[in-house]
């Protein structure tokens, strides 16, 4: 755990012909809890064919979806081990991840981002009674991207539905792709 807590990025070796196990989601859960980019790579894909390949697929699917769930911003590269087939995309995705946990987004975007889509989105009313009010957003930190948006109200109030919706406006703005967000809301001292 220890050395998964200073590493940048996971590659998180899937077994195709078998399907994602519930290993393989407690796997990804940590490293997300650590805050590493995550790569998903299927392996073995070269036993996908034949007869039973849309059954393989179907499985695999299905599986994906169940277990890996929230986990959409995870790039996956389907690979073989054994005849080296998609290892040169998966290096290329991982020095990708890798610039994405160093991207440092600029004030004045920020401050347009904030402007477009947070400052007057619907949010429910807070504790209280008191409506929300957010007045700006900022970025503290990187590996992970690391970001602050300021309110009248602290962040235990700050609906769960508002807090994916501005990550979610993050990602779509920026990319970040494979890297988490770490999102904090903070009560400004004016308020």
């Amino acid at each position: 755990k220890d050395q998964a807590k200073r590493a940048d990025l996971a590659v998180l070796l899937v077994d195709s012909s078998e399907g994602v196990t519930d290993l393989d989601a407690s796997i990804a859960g940590m490293a997300i809890d650590f805050g590493l980019s995550v790569v998903i790579a299927y392996n073995k894909w070269d036993k996908i064919q034949g007869d039973h390949a849309d059954d393989f697929l179907v499985h695999l699917t299905r599986t994906t979806d169940l277990k890996f769930s929230g986990m959409e911003w995870c790039p996956a590269v389907r690979i073989s081990a054994l005849t080296g087939k998609g290892v040169p995309e998966l290096t290329k995705k991982v020095t990708s991840l890798l610039a994405n946990r160093f991207f440092r987004v600029g004030t004045s975007q920020l401050n347009q981002i904030f402007d477009r889509k947070f400052k007057y989105h619907p949010h429910p009313i807070g504790p209280r009674g008191k409506p929300a009010k957010f007045y700006y957003l900022s970025q503290v930190g990187i590996r992970p991207p690391q970001f602050v948006l300021f309110s009248n109200m602290p962040g235990t109030s700050v609906n769960v539905s508002y807090k994916r919706f501005v990550m979610n406006a993050l990602r779509k703005e920026f990319g970040f792709e494979g890297t988490p967000i770490k999102l904090h809301f903070k009560q400004s001292k004016s308020n």
